[in-house]
């Protein structure tokens, strides 16, 4: 991982006093999958109705604008399933001119995400986790995932990883990530 802010190395301090550690990155698969038009929308609802073990495959380069949260802190659907997005060189950001706070993805308690070949850019979370929000025995794996300009108010601007869960991380950037909270 290359980081090059103090924000970033604040990122990973926080991520291996959590407990994650770095494997070597599975690869990704064959291209086949559930195919996701360039549009925030259809993003939202690949997420809210991909059956577990699906792979959605993101539109090549496409930048998805969200503009609103689905819920509350969440920018998208709650991961509470075992899912993989293939980024294919997309954004995922919160569109910061209009939109309220939220974080860009959560990973609930009972779910497994995996990313690759993704940036995660813009969210800011009014609690932890502004970018991502892994909560306790849930499951993040990245690979050639950058988080960018991401803040939570509390912890992990980038990624937040709260005790019990896992998360692994290949071949990725954080970048320009920040918290308000100091300690």
């Amino acid at each position: 991982m290359r980081y090059s802010t103090l924000s970033g190395i604040a990122a990973l301090a926080t991520l291996v006093v959590n407990g994650v550690s770095a494997v070597p990155a599975v690869a990704a698969g064959s291209g086949s999958g559930f195919p996701v038009p360039c549009d925030a929308t259809a993003l939202t609802t690949a997420l809210a109705t991909a059956p577990a073990g699906s792979t959605l495959v993101l539109a090549r380069h496409c930048t998805y604008h969200l503009t609103t949260a689905y819920s509350g802190a969440d920018g998208l659907p709650p991961i509470d399933r075992q899912l993989t997005i293939e980024g294919r060189g997309s954004t995922v950001v919160r569109d910061g001119l209009t939109a309220g706070l939220f974080r860009i993805f959560h990973v609930t308690s009972t779910g497994d995400l995996r990313l690759d070949d993704l940036t995660i850019r813009g969210g800011n979370a009014p609690t932890a986790g502004g970018g991502i929000l892994v909560d306790g025995s849930g499951n993040l794996k990245l690979n050639k995932v950058t988080l960018d300009n991401n803040h939570a108010n509390n912890e992990g601007g980038g990624v937040n990883v709260e005790s019990g869960a896992k998360a692994y991380i290949t071949r990725s950037e954080f970048t320009f990530n920040n918290t308000d909270l100091m300690g």
